[in-house]
């Protein structure tokens, strides 16, 4: 390694003096010893001072030179220290050695970092014994920063790196590769260019080869996909193509898989590589898809692959789908990939027992399922749902038509799924997941019950309005049975759901021939039912009143005396929760109805309002919102009516406009940090509807909030 010129004096930071200030007499002699130690041939000087260190006679004298170098010529040092690092064993000993590598890490720099590597990789090739100091070499090579190699070095570089591939020694191949690797991470790739096809023939010689160890072969697929990747428009495709042919033929040739079973993580890592490529470049992949695709479905659907193997295989297939051109390619293979990842994903949506098939968005399931619905999800986005369905009934026919509950249940979860995601183009063929999910309403197993249930519900949020307008007949007999199940208060909770969903999107002549029924129903649930099942009915009954209008006349005085008899009995039990849904579906009714039809109905629920201030109320008590949507909601529906609650309403929506958000910049725990931005953002939306609020009661009471207007104004 050649020399540099005499720097000038600069320590680096972390170098501190070893002795005190010397004399100018004695720096003249240090300067002389310096000058053997670093100008000299044979770094034996140098060697012996690092020797001197372990004789408690000469150690001063040794710490005085060394001193003086590392603070007037550290650079020149380092470089002096690395041939001795380089030196054969038989020169110097382990601990000199040691001691070396240790004050070598200590003075690296960048400028150092590039040079010091291709000196060892020419040892390596002219010297057997270099061998030896490769563990020493590694312990840098984190330290190395191939972007201080000189330009003018890099013929000679790249030929040492590939030239030592031929080595028959496995640790000058991990070495090696290493150092190649370090090339790519570091984004210095391009310094390979004037090798790149001899390097891609020498890895293809690696991965060939029946005589290198698995760790090796990984470290040569990770630099033939570094190439793939970062050289690819510096060489012909083709010969590229090649590199990627080989690496598949290490786990998968003529139809079979070339590994065992222990060597799992091997092809693990090449799988990982390949979502990487997908992900980068899907098109390159064109000529080997067949052969990458038969090896993924091989991992994917053998049962004796780890979990995270098996996930990594739908990941490459998502990632592939999820380009544009990977998707064609994808298609272009024909059905049989399509099919395949379809019955696989299915058969991961199945794994449920009878334990764990609970409500999906609120229970934790188990991880296969959760990643069989997420991949389910990502694959229905990139190819469609229509094409799907309509090019692919049969896996989904295999499952609907299975003795098995699990698959008829993951066949519904899936259409609720594929309903989701592919909403644009599945409303023109609304039937391709109505039909059958509703011939599953009234399946013998009540978990797939509830997953119809459930998949009403989806369909009715993302298939509207076309869902109501041809299925409206089917759909809401369906509900109004399933909320009469009190075998399972599941499947009553979810079809009360799914109702508020359905009926908030009908017109008022489809609801009427079903009015009688399910409003029964829903009093029934509000009679009998848990704390969730009335909340849904609550709200249930809040949608059908707004849908229906003036057909809900009729059902207005058979429905307050349960709602009332709700809001009592809440009230009396603490339950603000039930309380505030149990307002707010009153006054979404009186919204409905007009205020000559139940004006003689507010008493109470005024009386409820005026003798619970908001102000009083926890932050996270549900009735400081409802309570002041209830107090809109009345002056809209009174109208100048309203006039004599005003001096309890409008200052308990002025005190809500006026609260004052806390202060989280000097709260450092997590937890109580997280809190208050919970409770700030509670405060913000309390604020903006309380002055949204104000400003329909000042558009609906007009003169008559004229004793408030300056408080309003000065909000």
């Amino acid at each position: 390694m050649a020399s540099t010129s005499p720097e000038s004096p600069s320590t680096p930071e972390e170098s501190r003096p070893l002795t005190p200030p010397l004399s100018p007499s004695s720096i003249e002699i240090l300067e002389t010893a310096a000058e053997i130690a670093l100008n000299s041939e044979d770094p034996s000087f140098l060697i012996a001072v690092l020797n001197e260190l372990d004789v408690p006679v000469l150690t001063h004298r040794s710490l005085l030179i060394l001193d003086h170098l590392i603070q007037h010529h550290p650079n020149r040092l380092c470089h002096r220290l690395c041939k001795i690092i380089f030196f054969p064993r038989d020169t110097i000993t382990e601990v000199t050695s040691a001691v070396a590598l240790e004050m070598f890490k200590s003075l690296f720099s960048d400028a150092i970092s590039g040079e010091f590597i291709k000196p060892f990789l020419l040892y390596l090739k002219s010297d057997a014994r270099a061998v030896e100091n490769i563990p020493a070499v590694n312990k840098l090579l984190s330290h190395f920063s191939p972007h201080y190699i000189p330009e003018n070095d890099w013929p000679e570089f790249t030929t040492a790196v590939c030239d030592n591939l031929d080595s028959g020694k496995e640790k000058v191949l991990q070495f090696v590769l290493s150092v190649i690797n370090k090339l790519f991470a570091d984004g210095t790739e391009y310094i390979l260019e004037l090798c790149l096809e001899t390097l891609c023939d020498k890895l293809k010689k690696i991965l060939s080869s029946s005589d290198v160890s698995l760790k090796v072969k990984e470290a040569a697929v990770e630099a033939s996909f570094g190439c793939i990747l970062g050289l690819k428009n510096a060489v012909n495709d083709e010969f590229l193509q090649d590199l990627l042919r080989k690496v598949m033929n290490t786990v998968f040739f003529k139809g079979e898989i070339k590994f065992h079973m222990s060597q799992e993580g091997y092809a693990r890592f090449i799988l990982d590589h390949l979502v990487a490529l997908a992900r980068a470049d899907a098109w390159f992949l064109r000529n080997q898809i067949d052969k990458v695709l038969k090896f993924t479905f091989i991992m994917m659907e053998n049962p004796q692959c780890e979990e995270r193997t098996r996930f990594l295989a739908i990941e490459f297939v998502l990632v592939l789908v999820e380009d544009k051109k990977g998707c064609q390619i994808l298609v272009n293979t024909g059905d049989l990939h399509i099919k395949r990842m379809l019955s696989q994903l299915l058969c991961m949506i199945a794994t449920v027992n009878e334990n764990k098939a609970l409500d999906n968005r609120d229970q934790e399931q188990c991880i296969l399922l959760d990643q069989g619905m997420k991949s389910m999800a990502r694959f229905s986005r990139a190819l469609g749902g229509r094409f799907l369905l309509e090019g692919f009934p049969q896996p989904f026919e295999s499952c609907f038509n299975s003795e098995e509950w699990q698959r008829r249940r993951a066949a519904v979860s899936s259409l609720s799924i594929i309903s989701k995601n592919c909403s644009k183009t599945l409303k023109s063929k609304v039937d391709l997941v109505a039909d059958p999910i509703m011939k599953m309403v009234d399946d013998k197993h009540h978990h797939v019950r509830w997953g119809a249930m459930y998949a009403v519900e989806e369909l009715s949020k993302y298939l509207h309005p076309e869902l109501q307008n041809h299925y409206h007949q089917k759909v809401l007999p369906a509900l109004t049975k399933a909320m009469d199940d009190f075998s399972d208060s599941r499947i009553q909770v979810q079809a009360a759901m799914a109702t508020y969903h359905f009926v908030e999107n009908c017109t008022s002549n489809m609801l009427e021939p079903y009015l009688d029924e399910i409003i029964s129903k829903l009093l029934r649930c509000l009679q009998k039912g848990k704390q969730l099942l009335k909340q849904w009915a609550l709200s249930a009954l809040a949608a059908i009143a707004r849908s229906s209008q003036d057909k809900f006349l009729d059902y207005y005085r058979t429905v307050m005396p349960y709602l009332n008899f709700v809001m009592t009995k809440a009230r009396g039990e603490s339950n603000g929760l039930l309380l505030s849904e149990t307002i707010s579906c009153m006054t979404a009714i009186w919204m409905v109805i007009g205020k000559d039809k139940f004006s003689d109905d507010t008493q109470q629920v005024v009386q409820l309002l005026a003798s619970t201030p908001i102000s009083n109320l926890d932050i996270h008590d549900p009735m400081r919102i409802q309570g002041l949507k209830a107090w809109g909601r009345l002056c809209k529906c009174l109208g100048h009516k309203f006039q004599p609650y005003m001096e309890v309403a409008i200052p308990c929506l002025l005190q809500s406009a006026r609260l004052t958000l806390p202060d989280v910049a000097n709260i450092e725990e997590s937890d109580e940090r997280n809190r208050m931005i919970q409770i700030k953002t509670e405060i913000l939306e309390e604020k903006a509807t309380a002055c949204v609020l104000l400003r329909h009661c000042i558009a609906e009471l007009k003169e008559g909030i004229d004793l408030w207007i300056d408080e309003v104004v000065n909000l």
